[in-house]
């Protein structure tokens, strides 16, 4: 705890005293407190770490459990941020399990033992699953299809990735699909690829910057906005504006 430069020490009781001030500047006599205040340490300690697939890339929307060690009962549950990253707090020593899970991607569930430490960077990887390339159904749209690069305002892409019903069943939360977002000029060439992965079912969103593959900004006029996704394409207009 930190109070005008210096620091009171954890597990220690203090008494205090107040005094208040006008708006003259003028301060009342002292009131000293009938009560305590008392520092207290935080309960139990920290697990955290990141979530990379087996391409070395941070994974969002992990949900991340933390299961007592017979694995029967929840303690806790998180989801990973947009940096992959996890965290659990305020738990006391023990053993547990802590198991990853998303849709597309195997992980292996890890036992930790606390004692009286945090354990940091407990990371974890994830494999893929069963690739689809066939009778997938995609959809693309762009709300926000209008880039200004001198003013930093992107285009936003959303786009969905979904199978039918039989293929879902039989390919299981394994299933992944080749997902590509390409960005490209009126005559074709290619100007930015956004996204060129192996991803699960589900809705997902990109942005563009107006920015090419040299990092330059793009000319002023109509491009367009490709999705692949295995056997599916679609295309959708965005006009960059200086």
């Amino acid at each position: 705890m930190l109070k005008n430069g210096f620091i009171l020490p954890i597990g220690t009781t203090y008494y205090y005293s107040v005094k208040a001030e006008n708006g003259a500047g003028q301060l009342s006599t002292a009131t000293n407190s009938n009560g305590q205040c008392v520092v207290s340490p935080t309960d139990g300690h920290k697990v955290d770490g990141h979530v990379r697939d087996d391409k070395g890339r941070v994974v969002v929307g992990v949900t991340v459990t933390l299961l007592t060690d017979d694995g029967v009962t929840t303690v806790g549950t998180t989801v990973t941020d947009s940096n992959g990253y996890y965290v659990f707090v305020n738990v006391t020593a023990g053993t547990y399990k802590v198991k990853p899970n998303k849709p597309g991607l195997t992980f292996v569930t890890i036992t930790i033992t606390i004692t009286d430490s945090d354990i940091d960077n407990q990371d974890f990887t994830g494999t893929g699953g069963t690739q689809v390339s066939i009778n997938i159904i995609g959809e693309i749209t762009t709300p926000k299809p209008v880039v200004k690069p001198g003013e930093g305002k992107k285009a936003q892409i959303m786009y969905k990735v979904d199978l039918p019903a039989s293929e879902k069943q039989s390919a299981g939360d394994s299933a992944l699909v080749q997902v590509k977002i390409t960005i490209h000029n009126r005559r074709g060439e290619l100007v930015k690829t956004l996204v060129d992965e192996k991803m699960a079912v589900g809705s997902y969103q990109a942005l563009w910057d107006g920015l090419n593959y040299e990092d330059q900004v793009a000319s002023a006029g109509v491009y367009f906005v490709k999705l692949q996704a295995g056997d599916f394409r679609d295309m959708k207009k965005i006009v960059v504006v200086k």
